[in-house]
C-alpha cells in the first residue's frame, strides 16, 4: 500500500510493504537426496519514485524492515514431529526497479542476502531475486463535495 505525495506531482510514494518468498533447493548427501525448504519474508516500509507521471512510467523503489527466515516443521503420517520448524529475524533490504504500464506493473526485486542466526551457532545467509507482474488499483481519498 503506497501513498503518493501530491507536493511532488505524485512521483514520490511511501507506504507499507510485505514481500514473501518460498525458497527450495536440494542436492545429494551420502547417497540420499537432501531437500531444503525456507520461507523468507519482509515486513516494513517502502519508498518509490516514478520518473514520469504518465500511464507508462519507469520507477525505482527500496523496501526495508524486519526480515523473517523460517523452516517448516515436518510430521510423519501419524502426526508425530520429525523435524521442528525454526525461525530467525534480521534487517531486510530490497531494492526494486520496474515499469508501470497503465494498471499493470512489471518489476524486478533483489532481496539482499542478510545474515540469520538459525539453529546452529553458525550464521546462514538467504536472499532472492524476484520478477513480478501484477496490477495496481488507485483509490482517491479526497473528499467529494455534493
Amino acid at each position: 500500500m503506497l501513498y503518493y505525495l501530491p507536493t511532488l506531482e505524485q512521483k514520490l510514494a511511501v507506504g507499507l510493504v510485505y514481500n514473501g518468498s518460498l525458497l527450495f533447493g536440494g542436492g545429494t548427501k551420502a547417497g540420499s537426496f537432501d531437500l531444503d525448504l525456507y520461507g523468507l519474508g519482509l515486513y516494513g516500509v517502502k519508498g518509490q519514485y516514478r520518473f514520469l507521471n504518465r500511464k507508462v512510467s519507469p520507477y525505482v523503489a527500496i523496501s526495508t524492515g524486519l526480515s523473517h527466515l523460517e523452516t517448516p516443521s515436518f510430521l510423519d503420517e501419524n502426526g508425530n514431529l520429525l523435524i521442528p520448524g525454526r525461525n530467525s529475524f534480521s534487517l531486510g533490504l530490497a531494492p526494486e526497479i520496474g515499469v508501470e504500464l497503465g494498471f499493470f506493473i512489471l518489476s524486478a526485486t533483489y532481496f539482499v542476502p542478510m545474515k540469520y542466526k538459525v539453529w546452529s551457532v553458525s550464521k546462514e545467509s538467504a536472499g532472492t531475486f524476484q520478477v513480478s507482474f501484477g496490477f495496481r488499483y488507485s483509490l482517491d481519498l479526497k473528499e467529494t463535495k455534493i
